[in-house]
C-alpha cells in the first residue's frame, strides 16, 4: 500500500513540475528550469517524465541533438511513456505536425484507429526504430 501511495505522490509530482516547465519555458527561464529539472532527474533517476521535460530545455534552447538524446532516454526509461515518443516524432522531422508534449494531456487521444501509434502516422511505431 505503502509503494501504490509513493508511486501517485511521485506521479503527481511530476505532472504539478511538467506544467511549471512548460510555464518557465515559454518565459524563457531557462537556468531556472534548468536547476529545477537537474533536481527532477537526480531525486527521480528511474523516471522518463524528467528526462523528456529536459528535451524540451534542450530544444527550447536550440540544442537539438542533446535534445533529441533526452526524448530518447526518456523512451528507454519507459518505452510506455507517449510524451517521449510524440516529442521524438515531431522534432525528428523536417514537415513537424502537433505539438510538444510536456505530460500525456498533451498527447494525441489513443484508440485512434486511423493512426496506428500516438504521433506517428501511417508509418507507425517502426517508422521511430528506424530513425533512432
Amino acid at each position: 500500500m505503502l509503494n501504490i501511495d509513493n508511486k501517485n505522490l511521485e506521479r503527481t509530482r511530476l505532472y504539478e513540475c511538467s506544467k511549471k516547465v512548460h510555464k518557465m519555458l515559454d518565459a524563457q527561464k531557462y537556468e531556472d528550469c534548468r536547476k529545477l529539472l537537474c533536481q527532477l532527474m537526480a531525486r527521480f533517476p528511474d523516471n522518463a517524465e524528467p528526462q523528456n521535460l529536459y528535451g524540451l530545455l534542450m530544444e527550447a534552447q536550440r540544442d537539438h541533438v542533446t535534445a533529441m538524446k533526452h526524448f530518447r532516454a526518456a523512451w528507454a526509461l519507459d518505452p510506455a511513456y507517449v510524451p517521449a515518443r510524440v516529442n521524438l516524432e515531431y522534432f525528428g522531422t523536417f514537415d513537424a505536425q502537433g505539438a510538444r508534449a510536456f505530460n500525456e494531456d498533451d498527447c494525441p487521444p489513443e484508440g485512434n484507429n486511423s493512426d496506428p501509434e500516438p504521433g506517428f502516422g501511417a508509418q507507425g511505431y517502426s517508422a521511430l526504430r528506424i530513425r533512432a
